[in-house]
């Protein structure tokens, strides 16, 4: 693993974590594969995306920027020497596949995300841009990110799976749309979700087999700490066929709550203040805001007003064959 000692800079110049690079001033267009006009797979340290135009792309995983990828190993072999993340007191270290990724001042708009085999059973890429694991220490700031659709969660910005401090602030979301005609499709404008975890340590198909039925629905490492969402419009989103118009909060907590089980303060705590979110849609709950597996969030200060919810989603109705329009999977539990 290379480091920001002499001796790597002297043999790898390229190293981005003694001479990191810049994509400033450019305009990113008509891109159809991947993670859509810009993807930063790995390795891009202390990168900064700033002052370009990204619009009219699509991607198989975002359709704007894609910081990392969604398929990641588990935490217990996530280490980039292979070794485990997960000290001896139990806490989930950063992955650092990309730390401290600076995109700012760029305009993210008309960017589609499509899905292929990894999005096509689990939504999870965002129209405009996505941070997956590993994109610690991220800043996301002063974007403009406009008119963006995702078949998946998140119409416009998407934090997926488990970040150390990112940080989210001064950003216009607006007019941005998650939409799926064959299962949920949450968060038109803002989205945050922890992945599930799928491993077999447990022995079974996936964790969830091992999972008391009263804990989490659904088992996820969570989001990781540190988050910060702060001064950001998030108005005329929608999300038609889900829930969260404008902010979907979806599996944050996971395994540090099955960790630490009687220990609050070690949650995963996002801070969510002095946003607007105002004139968002949703077909299914929470036009404004939605929260699921979200214990531990500190919203304060927010302006939340002039949010509708359309009740046509299809899980609401019972004519045959509508609910398979947004149905949950056979594994949820609706309480």
């Amino acid at each position: 693993m290379l480091t920001s000692g002499t001796a790597d800079c002297a043999a790898y110049q390229g190293n981005f974590l003694c001479n990191p690079s810049s994509l400033d001033g450019l305009t990113f267009t008509n891109s159809s594969q991947g993670g859509g006009g810009i993807w930063l797979h790995a390795w891009n340290h202390y990168m900064q995306v700033a002052n370009n135009r990204v619009y009219n792309n699509g991607g198989t995983l975002s359709g704007g920027l894609t910081i990392g990828q969604p398929e990641n190993p588990d935490a217990v072999d996530g280490a980039v020497d292979g070794s485990s993340l997960i000290d001896a007191n139990g806490n989930e270290q950063p992955y650092l596949y990309n730390q401290h990724v600076n995109v700012h001042n760029n305009y993210i708009a008309l960017n589609a995300s499509y899905g292929d085999e990894l999005g096509s059973n689990t939504p999870a890429s965002a129209g405009g841009i996505t941070f997956c694991t590993g994109a610690d220490y991220y800043k996301f700031s002063y974007n403009w990110v406009c008119g963006n659709l995702s078949s998946g969660d998140g119409g416009g910005f998407g934090q997926l799976g488990f970040s150390y401090n990112g940080d989210v602030e001064h950003n216009s979301i607006i007019f941005n749309q998650s939409l799926n005609p064959t299962i949920p499709a949450n968060g038109g404008g803002l989205l945050v979700m922890g992945t599930p975890d799928v491993d077999t340590t447990c022995g079974g198909a996936v964790d969830i087999d091992c999972l008391d039925p009263a804990a989490l629905r659904t088992p996820s490492d969570g989001i990781g700490p540190g988050l910060t969402i702060n001064a950001n419009l998030i108005m005329g989103n929608a999300a038609e066929s889900g829930s969260g118009g404008g902010l979907r909060l979806q599996n944050l907590n996971g395994t540090d709550v099955l960790t630490f089980p009687t220990t609050p303060s070690q949650w995963f705590s996002p801070t969510i203040t002095n946003n607007i979110i105002a004139d968002n849609v949703a077909g299914w709950d929470g036009a404004g805001v939605s929260m699921v597996d979200a214990l531990n969030v500190n919203f304060i200060n927010n302006t939340v007003v002039s949010n509708s919810t359309t009740a046509s989603a299809g899980i609401l109705f019972t004519t045959i064959g509508a609910p398979l329009a947004s149905g949950e999977g056979t594994n949820c539990v609706i309480g």
